[in-house]
C-alpha cells in the first residue's frame, strides 16, 4: 500500500489484485505490526462476520493498523489549546477527509454492486471476502466520523449525524438492522498521551486569580482548600489544561460534557479531603462549607459556562452511577488522592 489505505484499497493496491497465496498471507499476518490507540476511543467496530481466510484476516488488521494512525493523528492535532479559528480549520480538515472516505467507499460498493448479505449469508456469494474487505473498510471510516464528531464537534459549525443517518445520507440505504459501531466496551486506556498546550506553559496558580473580579460572596482560596493540598491542587489544574477543560488564563472550556467532567472533577476534590469542614469568619460563628460554597468558588475561578452545581447536585444523588463511569472514562479522575 502506498499512502492510505482508505484510498488505495479502492483504486491502486485492491483486494483483487492481490493475488498472494494463503500461505503467504499467513506468514505475513505475525509480521504486520499492530498500531495502538493512544487514547481510550469512544467507539468500537461489532461486525456481523468473522474473517476465516488468512488473506481478509491480513486485511482486517491492516484496516485496524490505518484507523489506529489516524485516530492518534486525529487526536494529535486537535486535542490541544489554541485559537478558535486553528482548531476550526484543523476539524474542517478532518472532518472533509472522513467524509470522502465515506463518499468514495460508498461509490465502489454502488459500482461493484455489494450488499451486505453477500458476506453474511454463507454460500450467498463466491466475492464473499472482497465485499467483507470493502464494508469492514466502511465501518471503520463511519467510526472515525463519529469519533471526529463526539470528540471536536464544538469545532465546528457541521451537523452532527447520527450513524443512522450516515448511512441514509452517505450510503442512500437504511441502516443494517445491527451497527457496524457501537459505544467502546474495553478498558480504558490508564496513560494517555497528553495533551498539546499552544501558546505558552501553563503555570498553576495557589491562591486566588487576581484577574477575576472579587466577589465577597464567595470563599477565598485559603477559605475553601486545605493548605496540605494546594501543590496537589495546581498538579490537578495543569491536568485540567492537559484535557481541554480549561485553557492556559483558567477559563473553561465549553465543549460538551466538559461541565459534567468539571463536576465529576469537584466532586472527587471534595471525597478526597482537598476541601475545609468549615470557615471561622471574623468575630462571628464557624460556618460549615457546603456543596454551594465549592461550585460557585470554582465557577468564579474558572469562568462563564463553568458553573457545575446542577451536575455536582445530581451526581451526589440520583445520577451517582454516570459519576462513577466517568471515573472509569476519565482514569486520571478516579487517579485523584
Amino acid at each position: 500500500m502506498s499512502k492510505d489505505l482508505f484510498s488505495d484499497i479502492l483504486y491502486v493496491d485492491t483486494y483483487l489484485k492481490d493475488q498472494r497465496s494463503e500461505v503467504k498471507f499467513k506468514e505475513l499476518l505475525p509480521k504486520l505490526d499492530k498500531e495502538y490507540k493512544e487514547t481510550t476511543p469512544t467507539q468500537e467496530i461489532r461486525f456481523p462476520k468473522k474473517a476465516f481466510s488468512a488473506k481478509l484476516k491480513y486485511y482486517e488488521k491492516l484496516i485496524d493498523k490505518t484507523t489506529a494512525t489516524h485516530f492518534n493523528e486525529m487526536i494529535s492535532e486537535l486535542d490541544r489549546t489554541s485559537t478558535n479559528e486553528h482548531l476550526q480549520f484543523l476539524y474542517q480538515k478532518w472532518h472533509n477527509r472522513f467524509v470522502s472516505y465515506l463518499i468514495n467507499i460508498q461509490q465502489y460498493i454502488q459500482n461493484n454492486e455489494m450488499q451486505e448479505k453477500a458476506f453474511v449469508v454463507p454460500g450467498a456469494s463466491a466475492d464473499a471476502d472482497h465485499t467483507h474487505a470493502i464494508f469492514y473498510l466502511k465501518a471503520n471510516a463511519i467510526l472515525l466520523f463519529l469519533e471526529l464528531q463526539e470528540r471536536f464537534n464544538e469545532h465546528s459549525n457541521e451537523d452532527i449525524l447520527t450513524q443512522e443517518q450516515i448511512h441514509e445520507l452517505y450510503f442512500k440505504e437504511l441502516p443494517p438492522q445491527d451497527l457496524y459501531v457501537v459505544d467502546f466496551s474495553g478498558k480504558p486506556i490508564s496513560n494517555p498521551k497528553p495533551s498539546k498546550n499552544v501558546g505558552g506553559k501553563f503555570n498553576a496558580i495557589k491562591a486566588d486569580l487576581d484577574f477575576r473580579i472579587p466577589n465577597d460572596k464567595i470563599l477565598t482560596y485559603a477559605e475553601l482548600v486545605k493548605q496540605s493540598k494546594a501543590d496537589a491542587l495546581a498538579r490537578l489544574e495543569e491536568r485540567l489544561v492537559e484535557e481541554n477543560l480549561i485553557d492556559n488564563k483558567y477559563s473553561f472550556i465549553d465543549k460538551r460534557g466538559n461541565k459534567q467532567v468539571i463536576a465529576a472533577f469537584l466532586l472527587s476534590l471534595f471525597e478526597k479531603g482537598y476541601f475545609n469542614e468549615r470557615i471561622f469568619p471574623d468575630n462571628k460563628p464557624s460556618k460549615k462549607i457546603e456543596r454551594k460554597h465549592i461550585t460557585k468558588f470554582f465557577a468564579h475561578r474558572y469562568g462563564p459556562g463553568s458553573n457545575a452545581d446542577k451536575e455536582y447536585r445530581n451526581f451526589e444523588g440520583t445520577m451517582r452511577p454516570k459519576y462513577d463511569n466517568l471515573l472509569i472514562k476519565h482514569p486520571w479522575l478516579d487517579q485523584i488522592s
